[in-house]
């Protein structure tokens, strides 16, 4: 946002076209934190992030207190997932575990994860 002639001034066009990837998923992790719901979820909300801004988000996120977060990713490490109070494994549509992180290494993951 600091690059942006007006920082959070900034108009932005329809879609947010001339931000980043990073930039358009920052803008609606905040917009969704600004709403203090009590229900957020999140689907792949740091895919488009560098590692440094993605440990932002997720630090932000698992201070919130009051409210329910799920949390879809990809990333299976154990520093993203000692953040949430379960990991749930699903395999095309099915349960496969539901297990606290520090068990997540010993369930049974999909083939081909």
């Amino acid at each position: 946002m600091e690059s942006l002639p007006a920082g959070l001034d900034t108009r932005l066009e329809e879609n947010a076209a001339r931000l980043s990837g990073g930039e358009r998923q920052r803008i609606a992790v905040a917009r969704a934190l600004l709403h203090g719901r009590q229900l957020l979820l999140l689907d792949e909300a740091t895919s488009a992030l560098d590692a440094k801004n993605a440990e932002r988000i997720e630090e932000t996120v698992s201070r919130l207190r009051g409210t329910t977060v799920v949390a879809v990713t990809h990333r299976a490490d154990a520093r993203t997932l000692a953040r949430y109070d379960e990991v749930i494994v699903l395999d095309k549509g099915r349960l496969v575990s539901c297990t606290p992180p520090a068990a997540f290494p010993a369930a049974r993951a999909p083939e081909n994860a």
